[in-house]
């Protein structure tokens, strides 16, 4: 193979990963937003609005970091190959139905359901932004996805405390159904 053809496949992989993370940050933005309106209880809705508001701004530093190496990396033919990217996403599959509960307020279950799934996907965005971090050598997009990837970590022991909190609090009402 030519030594083009490797640089183009590592960047079109990188830019992949960009594009599926920036992807998966929408439907988190829409769920922990919901959820936090749906919630009474204080402790989550002040976790899941900070979750919202931070994907917020994840979203946009992956769309400032996706047009910048688009445009350097490929231009035109990198807008071509990944213009329905998104859609074939599994993260669509992922979180398509994570916020299957009732219309109206979160019981505590729903919550604790809610917040089990949250606590292996802010993991997994954890891990896949350092694993991104890795794939570029340009160090202030490196910089930044591992400025996310601390975020997510964040966000993972945050959802662990709440977990901890509702198990507390509800403790037996949680392991019945």
């Amino acid at each position: 193979m030519q030594p083009g053809y490797e640089s183009f496949k590592k960047q079109h992989g990188f830019l992949r990963a960009l594009n599926e993370m920036k992807a998966l940050e929408g439907p988190i933005i829409e769920e922990t937003t919901e959820a936090s309106k749906r919630t009474d209880n204080p402790h989550a809705k002040r976790v899941f609005g900070k979750w919202a508001q931070d994907s917020k701004e994840h979203s946009r530093l992956l769309q400032d970091i996706i047009d910048g190496y688009r445009g350097a990396a490929y231009g035109a033919i990198c807008k071509t190959c990944m213009s329905d990217l998104c859609d074939a996403s599994y993260n669509k599959f992922v979180l398509g139905k994570l916020l299957e509960v009732s219309k109206g307020r979160f019981a505590a279950r729903d919550l604790y359901d809610l917040t089990k799934k949250h606590l292996f996907i802010e993991g997994d965005l954890a891990r896949n932004y350092a694993e991104m971090a890795e794939m570029t050598d340009d160090e202030d997009m490196k910089a930044e996805l591992i400025r996310l990837e601390g975020d997510e970590k964040v966000h993972h022991e945050e959802a662990q405390q709440l977990i901890d909190a509702l198990e507390k609090t509800y403790g037996r009402l949680l392991k019945e159904v």
